[in-house]
C-alpha cells in the first residue's frame, strides 16, 4: 500500500455535518420538555413558588420527555443525563412523601 492510498483518520478528515430532520411532533416534544425543565428548575430554586414541592414531579415528566427525544435522535449522552436526573427526582419525591 503506498502512502497516497492511506486514508487519514482523525479531525483532519472530519467533514460530515450532522443534520437533524424533525417532524412537527418532535419540535413540540422538544419545546415542551424545555419548558418543563425550566419550570422545574425555577420551582426547585423556589424563586417564584416558595414551598411548592411539586417541582420534582414536573421535572421528572420533563426528564422522560427528554429521554424519548434523545433516544429518537440517538443522543445517548442526553439520555444518560436525564435518566440520572429522573432517578434523583424520583428519590426526592419519595423523600418528600416520607417513603425514603
Amino acid at each position: 500500500m503506498n502512502k497516497g492510498s492511506v486514508k487519514k483518520r482523525g479531525l483532519d478528515n472530519f467533514t460530515t455535518i450532522h443534520v437533524i430532520e424533525k417532524k412537527l411532533k418532535h419540535h413540540i416534544l422538544e419545546w415542551i420538555a424545555t419548558a418543563l425543565s425550566i419550570t422545574g428548575a425555577v420551582m426547585n430554586a423556589k424563586i417564584l413558588f416558595d414551598g411548592f414541592d411539586n417541582s420534582f414531579y414536573i421535572w421528572t415528566v420533563a426528564n422522560f420527555l427528554w429521554i424519548g427525544f434523545a433516544l429518537k435522535y440517538k443522543h445517548y449522552g442526553l439520555v444518560l443525563m436525564n435518566v440520572v436526573y429522573a432517578v434523583i427526582n424520583i428519590l426526592a419525591i419519595l423523600k418528600i412523601n416520607g417513603v425514603y
